[in-house]
């Protein structure tokens, strides 16, 4: 039924119609259950290793550098760097769902009627927005809760990949350093053997043939040794290029090497309670847990609701109504939700893989620790054995007795030896060190210590 109404009547209903608005955006509040705005309470923070002191980390090691510039040097790395940007997508990813999808719309028409005494116009104003009934707009926030701790883990999940790749890299510097020192007291040595051969042939108890045996034996050490500089070189550089907060001058000396404290079964249990990899899988898990009932929830479809405003013959009849609408939903939905189903079935198993490939990771790591000590020890035995027994052979030689050939061939067998007591002493330190950083032992990587230099 339409009445007239003067201007006096029509600032009634304008003032009806706003008042109407708020009304039915309370009712869209009440719907939706808990209020949508923006959750800005803290998410809780990754959880430190149990084993970690409160306060600071004061453990020396003197192969490694202080842990307050390793920290530096990885937060620094591209890796960690792509991680934060991560955080922040998620983070904003995460204040979108809190906000909801939905906009208010409005809509507008004018039309006019032609009449054979006098034209008229009618003009409309329509104000709707969709509503989140139910629980969608608390598992809305939820699963962003769970996109952004997921990022989170993930960010101190890339500095333990950053610090493997420092650790690698660090090792092969100092075992290339290392290496030309080496090289260097055998280069030494043999110059000071090629002084003597050449008085021996002055003095006539040695033929020529003896200096070029010496000087191809120093020919091979330079040569050696300048491989060895193109190593730490290329060391260097690979180092500097992804951790350039490094400082790479006068680098100390391989650490004497010792045994993984603990059996294989205590250290496998460390490291797989305390990766990232394996809670940042889970914590996925999780969050598609959430999407299927957010789908599944979403099988009810959500209504639109609003205020309608018309105006009809030039004025002369105004209606004020409330609009509602809601879409029928159809196999879409169902097949939505089969595949969010399917897309935690794919995650669990994913975890699953995870989980075995980090235990059998750990595993062979403490074994690789463990017989590349037992390695070194033997290696540095036979090492001490062949250099006494090429100091021997000198001296023999020195004496008359014995060949300049056994002399060469004895420095040449003990400084190969030292070499692989050398690489067996990097391989020991890095496999103990790297069980350590799976373990988290070795250097803190979470945020409350990571964005607090004093607690380095």
């Amino acid at each position: 039924m339409k009445r007239t109404l003067g201007a006096k009547g029509l600032r009634l209903l304008l003032l009806t119609a706003a008042t109407a608005a708020v009304g039915s955006w309370q009712i869209a509040a009440w719907a939706a259950g808990p209020s949508p705005t923006p959750d800005r309470s803290p998410t809780p923070a990754v959880l430190s290793h149990p084993d970690t002191p409160p306060t600071k980390f004061t453990t020396v090691y003197p192969d490694l550098p202080p842990t307050a510039v390793v920290l530096s040097a990885i937060e620094a790395a591209s890796l960690v760097k792509v991680a934060r940007s991560s955080v922040s997508v998620e983070g904003a990813q995460r204040e979108r769902l809190l906000i909801g999808p939905y906009e208010f719309v409005a809509r507008a028409s004018l039309a006019r009627r032609y009449d054979p005494q006098r034209p008229y116009h009618d003009a409309e104003l329509v104000l709707e927005r969709p509503i989140r009934i139910g629980e969608k707009a608390s598992l809305d926030r939820r699963i962003g809760d769970a996109g952004l701790q997921a990022a989170r883990l993930s960010l101190v999940d890339a500095r333990h990949e950053s610090a493997r790749l420092l650790l690698r890299q660090w090792f092969m510097l100092l075992r290339a350093i290392d290496e030309r020192s080496i090289w260097t007291q055998q280069l030494a040595v043999l110059m000071r053997q090629l002084g003597a051969v050449q008085g021996r042939v002055r003095a006539g108890d040695a033929p020529r043939s003896d200096i070029l045996l010496v000087e191809a034996a120093v020919a091979q050490a330079e040569q050696g040794a300048s491989q060895v500089d193109a190593r730490i070189e290329v060391s260097r550089a690979e180092l500097a290029a992804n951790f350039p907060d490094l400082p790479l001058q006068n680098p100390p000396a391989l650490d004497q090497p010792a045994a993984p404290e603990g059996d294989e079964v205590s250290w496998r249990s460390r490291v797989l309670e305390h990766n990232h990899e394996i809670q940042v899988a889970n914590t996925q898990r999780e969050q598609a847990v959430l999407l299927v009932q957010r789908v599944r929830a979403d099988r009810i479809p959500d209504p639109t609701v609003g205020v309608r405003y018309l105006s009809e013959r030039s004025g002369a009849d105004h209606v004020l109504g409330v609009t509602f609408s809601i879409p029928i939903p159809g196999a879409a939905r169902d097949a939505g939700l089969q595949s969010a189903a399917a897309q935690v079935d794919l995650l669990a198993e994913r975890v699953a893989a995870v989980v075995r490939r980090i235990g059998g990771e750990a595993s062979t790591l403490y074994r690789t620790a463990r017989s590349a000590f037992e390695t070194w020890q033997k290696a540095e035995i036979a090492a001490q054995r062949l250099t006494r027994h090429a100091d021997l052979a000198a001296r023999a030689y020195s004496l008359g007795e014995g060949t300049l050939n056994d002399v060469l061939l004895a420095r040449r067998a003990a400084n190969d030896s030292r070499l692989v007591a050398l690489g067996a002493q990097a391989q020991s330190q890095e496999a103990r060190y790297r069980l350590t950083l799976d373990a988290h032992r070795l250097w803190p990587f979470d945020d409350d210590i990571m964005d607090n230099p004093s607690l380095r």
